[in-house]
């Protein structure tokens, strides 16, 4: 019943050995509209958002997307079938993306009804957990790109400007992401473990996360067994105190282009919510009940916004929620990052797909 909106407009300025001189990335989620301009000079990049400006080095190697497309094709024409290049990204504009590049056959492609021969070749992004293909055409041109979403296929296809602008009918991408048990799970907050037998409409389920809390049992006819278990700390574990000084941690401690740990406004938020405390658990819960708090406008019409977007709008849903946790403990010293994964919603009577089984829908936290 909501209905959202994304925005997205890049503009890129590289010279001709393909480095990056100026760019301005445009994105609207539905909240706050985000901008964020950079200028390469000095040796430096100097990247302004929301008002901020700060300095960073250029990413290293990282081409426009004028040099990574013909370093692609030179690859390709050179007779390479698996390689990886290097490119600018303006959504996460100090780190280059490594992406991986695999080489497939020519396949058939359909484009509004004309059949056309594109070469596919399938993209993994460092920086984006979702591979994509590609169909192109022997001068490099896209047919079509085609990404795996979690409520389904996205597929993109080159288009005149007035029918890219003009109206569309949404797609419903809430309900069609929830997976159906097969009956519902009494109780599913009082349960201490719980063992799931997971498979595919199509194909045999692969890979799944392992890790604390989750763990295969075992692998049968193309499902899987999988244990999960709620954690708890042993009996006479203390917490650390804060600012925490744990080797490998840095990464979950320093602000990025979506945890704005360094911003104004969410390190006064989370002096705000912690106080003089110190205790890591203590901090961790106070940071939860702030946030539940803080966020009194609690909808799904914002896609998915920032940690410094949602300090001043107070809006959003479990994206929203989830990244301004983790901003208000970075700025406190706390290690942080945002999880994503599936969690049961047990039955909703007024709605039909989870009237009876409840459903496992997608969330951040």
């Amino acid at each position: 019943g909501s209905l959202l909106v994304i925005e997205s407009e890049m503009l890129t300025i590289e010279d001709e050995a393909g480095q990056v001189l100026e760019f301005e990335n445009k994105m609207n989620m539905g909240g706050m509209p985000q901008v964020v301009i950079g200028t390469f000079k000095d040796g430096q990049f100097e990247l302004t958002r929301m008002g901020r400006t700060t300095t960073h080095a250029y990413p290293k190697g990282a081409l426009g997307p004028i040099a990574a497309s013909r370093e692609v094709l030179e690859k390709i024409a050179a007779g390479e079938t698996s390689f990886v290049v290097s490119s600018f990204s303006g959504e996460v504009p100090d780190r280059a993306d490594a992406a991986q590049y695999d080489v497939g056959g020519v396949e058939k492609v359909d484009l509004y009804g004309r059949v056309l021969m594109g070469l596919r070749v399938s993209v993994k992004s460092s920086l984006l957990p979702m591979p994509a293909v590609r169909w192109i055409k022997a001068d490099g041109s896209p047919i079509q790109d085609q990404v795996d979403l979690p409520f389904g296929r996205l597929v993109m296809k080159p288009c005149d400007e007035q029918t890219a602008k003009s109206k569309n009918d949404p797609a419903e991408v809430f309900l069609a992401s929830f997976v159906q048990p097969q009956r519902e799970i009494k109780k599913p907050r009082k349960l201490d473990r719980a063992v799931y037998r997971l498979g595919m409409k199509d194909g045999a389920m692969e890979t799944i996360y392992e890790g604390e809390g989750q763990k295969i049992l075992e692998r049968k006819d193309g499902h899987l067994m999988l244990e999960v278990t709620w954690p708890t700390a042993p009996e006479g574990v203390m917490a650390f105190e804060l600012p925490a000084k744990i080797e490998g941690m840095d990464n979950y401690l320093a602000p990025n282009a979506f945890i704005e740990s360094d911003d104004e406004l969410v390190i006064s938020m989370a002096k705000e919510a912690v106080g003089d405390e110190k205790d890591a658990l203590k901090i961790a819960v106070l940071i939860q009940d702030y946030v539940r708090e803080k966020i009194d406008d609690k909808n799904l019409n914002v896609g998915f916004a920032t940690a410094a977007e949602v300090a001043r709008s107070c809006e959003g849903d479990c994206t929203e929620h989830g990244v301004l946790c983790a901003a208000l403990a970075r700025a406190v010293g706390l290690p942080a990052r945002v999880v994503t994964g599936l969690t049961y919603l047990p039955p909703v009577k007024n709605v039909p797909a989870l009237a009876k089984t409840g459903g496992f829908g997608f969330h951040m936290w």
